[in-house]
């Protein structure tokens, strides 16, 4: 099973919003409302102690059905860091149990009723589920309560996005801070009324009713705005809205489950953290992993060892090593190219190895290569700085001959061919995958021909030896 994780994408609000008409898609629902019954009934307590919550996060990339897309695991890795400093100061934290890897065409770009679907299809009992995606209904991204999950665009996640964040909390129970005003837009200077679809409008001083009005947190500020709106510089709403006492206020920005943009938004109320903590406790136990023990990653033990400080390598395929350090670590991020900024890159890629296989690189080039380690609750700011090295394919008669009097033969095959060589092989002969999966691991003595059979999918792969110091490396189809 693959356990990956982990371009920062910063998005402006403007640029989001464009792309996703609708922040988000979710209504609140009658569990939740029976939750919040009982909460504010007095029917549920929390610890109420500096105890964190872990709670196990199963993360589906989804891609169309020919596996492409532009969203990858260092993007996720940023994505799962905001959304856990957004709880940082809840009892709240998430830690990365598995990435799930989905190529569905229709999942990708789905319906409330196809997302419902893929949820029960693919859904990890014991963890909360969170589904990446192109577009969710047509909306930056929504909470499921049929499907017991989360979904969210690719381009309405990362750093500085609070979506996630957004959803979560109603995946805790917690409605937006306008209830009642969902599909309703509020007209400036209209006295608001008494109720907007069957809920109690709020209104600012008549604090005695707060909980049975609107969002019912009597901690979240008054607000009527349905639409993603942007801030003023006090964070607060450029629309003045007037309540049914004819009271003028604007809304406070400041809270995630409200629609201000994500400049604006940087916390849950102290009620809704509880709510939060109560809903997780007492409905989602499931969901806590009360033996997880965090651990941070000792990042100096990490070294990459080639190729290094400006090297020069002969071969247009290059197997980059480093060594595998901290036990925690469970997978790395690697990012290859001919820019000291990485600003445009040849390869990133996650691996679970301390090794990748860059292949069909060009002559004459400066590389930059550079490695993310990360484990299951360190997503990000791990990157170390970046190993150079030089490509230069003008090689000695001795190796030309040396490569070329080595064949696999027949090429493309179906997995069985046959590595002959008119020089006798004596080191390790070990093949790759183009996602730096290692499918065969072999030493050869004294050999000139080897029958070699592997039982993997069609594909790219290649065959490296290694003798007498020198790598060799030869490429080959199976289809």
């Amino acid at each position: 099973m693959r356990i990956s994780m982990l371009i920062i994408c910063i998005l402006s609000c403007n640029w989001t919003f464009a792309q996703m008409p609708n922040f988000c898609g979710s209504s609140h629902d009658a569990e939740s409302e029976k939750f919040l019954d009982a909460f504010f009934a007095g029917e549920f307590s929390t610890k109420n102690n500096d105890d964190i919550l872990w709670v196990p996060m199963t993360i589906h990339l989804v891609s169309p059905t020919n596996g492409s897309t532009s969203y990858n695991e260092k993007d996720l890795g940023i994505a799962l860091c905001q959304l856990n400093e957004d709880f940082i100061n809840t009892n709240i934290q998430f830690y990365l149990s598995s990435i799930r890897y989905i190529n569905n065409d229709t999942y990708f770009d789905h319906t409330f009723q196809q997302g419902f679907q893929m949820m029960n299809s693919n859904n990890v009992p014991g963890t909360a589920n969170s589904y990446l995606v192109s577009s969710p209904a047509g909306n930056c991204g929504y909470f499921s309560p049929s499907g017991g999950a989360v979904a969210l665009a690719y381009n309405c996640t990362g750093q500085f996005s609070h979506t996630w964040a957004h959803e979560m909390g109603h995946y805790f129970s917690l409605p937006h801070t306008f209830r009642g005003w969902e599909g309703e837009d509020y007209e400036a200077g209209d006295i608001a009324p008494n109720s907007v679809n069957g809920i109690l409008v709020e209104k600012s001083e008549d604090k005695d009713n707060c909980d049975n009005q609107a969002d019912r947190f009597c901690d979240t500020p008054v607000d009527y705005l349905s639409f993603r709106w942007n801030c003023t510089g006090d964070q607060e709403s450029p629309v003045i809205q007037t309540d049914p006492d004819s009271i003028e206020f604007r809304s406070d920005g400041t809270y995630f489950m409200s629609y201000s943009n994500d400049a604006c938004m940087d916390k849950f109320s102290s009620q809704q953290m509880d709510a939060m903590s109560a809903n997780l406790e007492n409905t989602k136990p499931q969901q806590i992993d009360h033996e997880y023990i965090p651990v941070e990653l000792e990042l100096d033990q990490i070294f990459g060892t080639f190729p290094i400080n400006d090297e020069v390598v002969t071969d247009d395929d290059v197997l980059l090593e480093w060594e595998a350090g901290d036990q925690n670590v469970i997978g790395y991020f690697v990012e290859v190219s001919k820019f000291i900024g990485f600003q445009f890159t040849d390869y990133e890629v996650f691996v679970t190895e301390p090794s990748f296989m860059a292949y069909d690189l060009q002559n004459n080039k400066t590389y930059y290569w550079r490695i993310t380690p990360v484990s299951q609750q360190t997503f990000c700011n791990n990157t170390f700085e970046p190993y150079t090295f030089q490509t230069s394919f003008v090689t000695s008669n001795e190796e030309i001959s040396k490569d070329q009097n080595i064949t696999i033969s027949p090429n493309p095959n179906q997995g069985r061919f046959i590595l002959t060589s008119e020089e006798q092989i004596n080191g390790n002969i070990r093949i790759f995958s183009t996602t730096n999966q290692m499918v065969y691991n072999g030493k050869a003595s004294h050999l000139k021909s080897l029958d070699i059979n592997l039982d993997v999918p069609s594909g790219l792969y290649i065959l490296q030896i290694e003798q007498e110091g020198k790598k060799i490396n030869k490429k080959f189809i199976v289809h």
